[in-house]
Formats: C-alpha cells, structure tokens, sequence
C-alpha cells in the first residue's frame, strides 16, 4: 500500500464518521487493517510469538523468536528458532500457522541468515 492509498482509505473513514455511515466505517477500518498488515508481516519478516495469555511480554517463557514464509487472511505461516540452540531450527519438517495478532515484527537474527533459510526451506 503506498501512503496516497492510505490516506485515501483514511478520508473514506472519516467521511464515514461524519455521514454516521457505520457499516462503512466498519468496512474501511477492515480495509486499512488488512493493507497495513500487508505492508508489515511478509515473507522473510523476522518475527516474535507472544501468545495470548503472555498478555503482551516479550520475557515470557512461551514467546517464540522466528521468520514469516507465507501469510494468509488471519495467519501468517512462520519457522521458529529453537530454544535449546537459538542457531538451530524448531520447524525444519513445516512453517507453523499462526495468528498475525500474536506476532511482533521483531529481528533477532541476521537478515541474511533468515534470507538464507527462507531459500532453503521456503
């Protein structure tokens, strides 16, 4: 999404607002989410799981340093590193599905390391 589509995405919303047009307010607010999740959480992205009841804390024991290899409407599909060797994949067999709104866009580890097994294990 370029900015000029963002803002014009932002002047329908608020078009919508002033028109009391909720269902289109509800629609654009879709839209925009969609599209800046789009721009953020892409293959090759590096990434931290922070489940749910992690409340948010990126110290939690059960958060999960990875990379994104594909995204789909709700999930991104992502390799996580392992804890036992941080140097090591967790997920060599397949990409895990996880929900987008429990991943943080985070780099722990060189780009061109993540590049490398994007290559290697898509």
């Amino acid at each position: 999404m370029t900015e000029e589509r963002l803002r014009e995405l932002l002047w329908e919303l608020i078009n919508c607002a002033t028109d009391h047009n909720y269902e289109g307010i509800d629609a654009f607010q879709e839209q925009i989410v969609e599209e800046v999740i789009g721009m953020t959480i892409k293959p090759g992205v590096q990434v931290t799981y922070v489940p749910t009841h992690a409340k948010g804390g990126l110290d939690h024991p059960d958060c999960e340093d990875g990379f994104v290899t594909s995204v789909g409407h709700d999930f991104a599909w992502c390799r996580y590193w392992s804890r036992a060797d941080p140097t090591q994949l967790r997920t060599r067999g397949n990409a895990e599905a996880t929900y987008i709104q429990d991943l943080i866009v985070r780099d722990t580890h060189p780009q061109s390391e993540v590049d490398k097994l994007l290559r290697i294990y898509g």
